[in-house]
């Protein structure tokens, strides 16, 4: 993502701007580098030469200039030309920025790694796994996000911000592999660190607290998402609210993470909002027909009925995946995720066109329907007393 991405290269004494976004597939690895040779201080390839430090310079305006295959194979020939020097940890972090940019996600973790493994005391190791975290972040490589965030988490030298971002990496990571007790574990530090600094509690918030507020929603999803009405409770109406609140737990979540800098976020947090709404409807209209429905016009009144009463939750979900992709389009977000609310977009309109046709077909309208279902809950409610 833009945003994240060229605050790392500030932190490296760059100027920003040059970033791009992780949630696209990596590209296949560059070609390598023309072989160098070490003579001196000067490194000579096959096409260029210069001292480490002048091609160092080089990559570095390469890399502000989102020349990114340029820049990453600048890089590469001062840390293999000079292994050991001073430069060597710079150049592969800086080669990891580059092949990120280049979208290259696999090199460019491969280029972290190697900075991680050659250099385990240089102070440039805690980005080194701060991008790794990203990088497997934006891949879905939640193994590798795991790791990333328990070695940060056992560094002493960590900032409030890192601190809450290990945490709500971990915490997503988890609840992805479905461990979502864990993740819930997890994801409360990040929340605990965030209430006890006052750290995103109104306004914009950055990447480090948008992971924080999306993990939570996962947490909350997948946990609402566990309630199932088959087979049918007896107890439908309580289980129902309590699935529906679930639901509305993980919205007020996600709702927070749309509050965030980068778009992506807003992006991957509208599509969750309006899949709940579509999986709730899956779920609940696999009830079966009552044993009471025993003409063909019972049975479709019934499912007319439940077409009629659960209609609401597509049409919520179609609300907010349009709001999804087009604030996406405004924005210029072109990840997978909006890819994805897209699509889901095209499929609650179809299926609400379904629903409506069915229901056109029916022997009565849907205002005789609906006052139908009206009477019977008046009924319900009656017996009830």
């Amino acid at each position: 993502m833009r945003t994240e991405l060229s605050v790392t290269l500030l932190a490296c004494g760059l100027l920003a701007g040059c970033a791009s976004s992780p949630a696209r597939e990596p590209a296949s690895p560059m070609s390598p580098p023309p072989p160098e040779t070490k003579v001196g201080t000067t490194i000579v390839t096959a096409g260029d030469a210069g001292t480490a430090t002048e091609l160092f310079e080089r990559g570095r305006k390469q890399l502000v200039e989102e020349r990114y295959k340029e820049a990453a194979a600048t890089f590469d020939v001062v840390e293999r030309g000079d292994p050991g020097g001073k430069l060597a940890a710079q150049a592969l972090l800086h080669a990891g920025l580059a092949y990120e940019g280049a979208d290259d996600k696999a090199t460019a973790k491969a280029r972290y790694r190697a900075l991680i493994d050659g250099h385990p005391k240089d102070e440039l190791v805690k980005l080194a796994w701060l991008r790794i975290g990203r990088v497997s972040v934006g891949t879905s490589d939640w193994k590798d996000a795991v790791t990333s965030a328990d070695a940060l988490l056992a560094r002493a030298d960590l900032t409030v911000m890192e601190a809450i971002e290990a945490n709500g990496q971990k915490a997503l990571a988890l609840v992805s592999q479905g461990d979502v007790d864990q993740a819930a574990r997890v994801v409360e530090h990040g929340r605990d660190l965030m209430e006890k600094h006052h750290i995103g509690e109104v306004g914009r918030v950055p990447h480090e607290v948008a992971q924080v507020f999306f993990a939570l929603g996962e947490v909350r999803k997948a946990r609402s998402e566990r309630i199932k009405f088959e087979p049918p409770p007896t107890n439908f109406g309580a289980v129902f609210e309590e699935r529906a609140q679930g639901l509305l737990d993980a919205q007020a979540a996600y709702t927070d993470a749309m509050r965030a800098t980068d778009p992506l976020w807003a992006t991957m947090s509208g599509f969750r909002v309006g899949e709940l709404y579509r999986a709730l409807h899956a779920d609940v209209m696999v009830l079966k027909l009552p044993s009471t429905a025993k003409t063909e016009k019972d049975k479709q009144l019934f499912e007319g009925a439940m077409r009629l009463r659960y209609r609401v939750l597509l049409e919520k979900g179609l609300k907010m995946m349009d709001a999804t992709v087009r604030m996406s389009e405004r924005v210029g977000e072109h990840s997978a995720w909006a890819a994805r609310a897209r699509a889901s977009k095209a499929e609650l309109e179809r299926q609400i066109a379904e629903q409506n046709a069915f229901l056109k077909k029916l022997p009565v309208s849907e205002a005789d329907l609906r006052k139908l279902l009206d009477d019977l809950q008046k009924k319900r409610a009656d017996e009830a007393k």
